[in-house]
């Protein structure tokens, strides 16, 4: 059974917010979106410039309508707007409770106020008692919790009720979600981008939590996907992009084919996994095999759930797959052998020549292992090259950057798909390797890895290549 998630929240006719970016963001992680509208809002991106509250009675017979017949297996609040629909809404969860996230949306991005000051005590008494988690941004904590930082104001709202709390790091000095549990803080690397732009963004990312809460995912696995969904995207295009090729990022099944078909090579990264999305891979991997375009598989994770792994399996028998490049464990398990994995990292299998070649026998294609040492093979011959930087390990989605350098050389070369992982995999060792030369720890290490890609030429990596 697909997912059903809830989310219960404004309307925002200019699309990129409330409940119109929360159903995107469901639908993209695979889930069933349903709605319960508290509140019309005309607005678009530069601000908001009328709200028409719901009577609290037909927000109940919404909720009434979507628990009696459809079910749900999380729900999102957003938008709430005044303390009679908070108390309609609280009234009514705590007869039919649920894994829930609590977006306590104050002000928009534009500055309009989205919650009536007098309900926001019981927004806190109310309605944070109820929540699986709650995920203010910095200045809503700060609002709710007075001064300080993420690690203190996440422990203060968990004194006032909260179970769980994330303070996301779209502001603040450091770009990380911290999570407080009740017991433990985690910290959560993201993407922040500098633009003003970032209307809906609490939207989407509450949307994501609870989509994956709903798909069964414990609370720190779903802070931690809702935090990379689109981070690793945007990491591969700039090494794609550093390293000198032109990236194009797309999943909707109405452009893929099209897109596959004119590309020099199509990669494939099964790590945001969704029905709409692995549809669209298949999709894209036929355009490109009728097109004679070489694709890259990145199975990501495979190993760690059966649904990723089936999916991998799924790409591998109905696609032509010219290299697969994963860590051991991934490869191993796709090869049929005994693996470990944490996450999506490797933990016991063996990166060796050995594992290399049998993946490349049992899976019909050019196998490329990844490690300390990478270890690359098409079934007859093989190579291990021996260049990379213990810092790429320190860094989210350099994984998925080897696997997008594997596919912009074999643009290059589609016809050697061995030679062309192999050059690929030197290039970014090499490239880590400056890269690391400079680097203070991970942060000035990431930054300085598209630095180092963009600065590669052939002479250097002839010279510096360690292939065996």
């Amino acid at each position: 059974m697909i997912p059903r998630c809830l989310t219960i929240a404004g309307s925002d006719s200019g699309g990129g917010a409330g409940i119109q970016a929360d159903l995107k963001a469901f639908a993209a992680a695979g889930c069933h979106g349903m709605s319960a509208i508290v509140a019309l809002t005309a607005q678009n991106t530069t601000g908001v410039t009328a709200v028409h509250e719901v009577p609290p009675d037909f927000v109940r017979a919404q909720l009434e309508a979507v628990f009696d017949d459809l079910g749900v297996d999380a729900a999102k609040t957003g938008m709430l707007f005044s303390a009679p629909l908070i108390e309609t809404v609280v009234d009514f969860l705590e007869e039919h409770p649920v894994p829930l996230v609590v977006d306590p949306v104050l002000v928009a991005s534009s500055g309009a106020r989205l919650l009536q000051e007098d309900a926001v005590e019981t927004l806190v008494e109310r309605l944070f008692p109820l929540a699986t988690v709650i995920t203010p941004n910095l200045p809503e904590a700060q609002a709710l919790a007075g001064e300080g930082t993420p690690y203190e104001l996440a422990e203060r709202l968990n004194g006032l009720g909260a179970r769980a709390v994330i303070v996301t790091g779209g502001h603040g000095d450091e770009p990380v979600d911290h999570l407080f549990d009740g017991e433990e803080h985690v910290e959560i690397p993201v993407e922040r981008h500098r633009i003003r732009a970032t209307h809906g963004a609490g939207c989407t990312h509450s949307a994501t939590l609870a989509a994956l809460l709903a798909r069964g995912e414990s609370l720190e696995a779903a802070a931690r996907g809702a935090a990379r969904v689109y981070v690793v995207m945007n990491e591969t295009a700039n090494a794609t992009l550093a390293l000198g090729a032109l990236p194009v990022m797309a999943h909707a099944p109405q452009e893929v084919e099209e897109m596959a078909s004119v590309a020099g090579a199509l990669v494939l990264n099964i790590g945001t996994l969704s029905e709409p999305w692995i549809y669209g891979m298949l999709l894209a991997g036929a355009a490109a095999n009728r097109a004679r375009v070489p694709v890259v598989l990145d199975p990501v994770g495979a190993g760690a759930t059966r649904y990723r792994t089936e999916t991998a399996r799924r790409l591998l028998d109905e696609l032509e797959i010219a290299v697969v490049r994963g860590n051991a464990a991934e490869v191993a398990t796709l090869a049929g052998q005994e693996a470990e994995i944490r996450g999506v990292e490797s933990v016991g299998a063996a990166a060796g020549p050995e594992l290399a070649e049998a993946a490349a026998r049992a899976l019909g294609c050019v196998a490329a292992v990844t490690g300390p040492v990478d270890h690359i093979s098409d079934g007859e011959r093989g190579c291990a090259i021996a260049n990379g930087h213990e810092l790429l390990g320190t860094v989210t989605g350099t994984g998925c950057m080897a696997t997008a350098m594997t596919g912009c050389f074999l643009a290059v070369r589609p016809e050697a798909p061995l030679k062309a992982a192999a050059e690929a995999l030197v290039a970014f060792g090499v490239a880590a390797e400056d890269a690391a030369a400079g680097a203070r720890g991970p942060g000035s290490f990431h930054v300085a890895l598209y630095d180092a890609l963009a600065a590669l030429d052939p002479d250097t990596l002839d010279a510096r290549a360690k292939v065996e």
